[in-house]
């Protein structure tokens, strides 16, 4: 007997590919974009909100490049853009939150296919060389 479990859900059939930016505020029209602009424009940082609840019900993720500050190297990341219930987004640049929210939409479909609010929270976790972004739920 095997001890695997199996998990049926919607997003078991759907592959969400974020790795070259998404967003699941979907729409062409003028509205949406300027809901697009308005949550990376306004995005208040991840790290001062660490620990609260967010009602999750869209995420941005944007491929960008900046200067490591220990290198001076370029490197590319991705800016993880996360918006609640009330429109305030909160962003950080962080593997391991890039990484949580890839294995969010990978079990529980795009944020437009939730019957309601996803409450999550973003904790700071030890690293080997300071620390990482992941997401709980609350």
């Amino acid at each position: 007997m095997s001890n695997a479990v199996a998990v049926n859900t919607p997003a078991a059939s759907t592959v969400i590919n974020i790795a070259n930016g998404y967003t699941s505020i979907t729409g062409t029209d003028m509205a949406s974009r300027k809901r697009v602009f308005a949550a990376v424009a306004s995005a208040v940082k991840i790290d001062d909100n660490l620990d609260k609840p967010i009602a999750l019900v869209d995420i941005l993720v944007q491929p960008v490049s900046g200067e490591n500050e220990e290198t001076g190297e370029v490197e590319e990341y991705h800016r993880i853009t996360l918006i609640d219930s009330k429109g305030v987004a909160y962003t950080a640049g962080s593997k391991g939150l890039f990484n949580s929210v890839d294995t969010l939409l990978s079990i529980f479909g795009a944020p437009s296919s939730w019957t309601e609010p996803l409450t999550i929270k973003v904790v700071a976790r030890k690293a080997p060389r300071g620390k990482y972004f992941a997401i709980e739920l609350v």
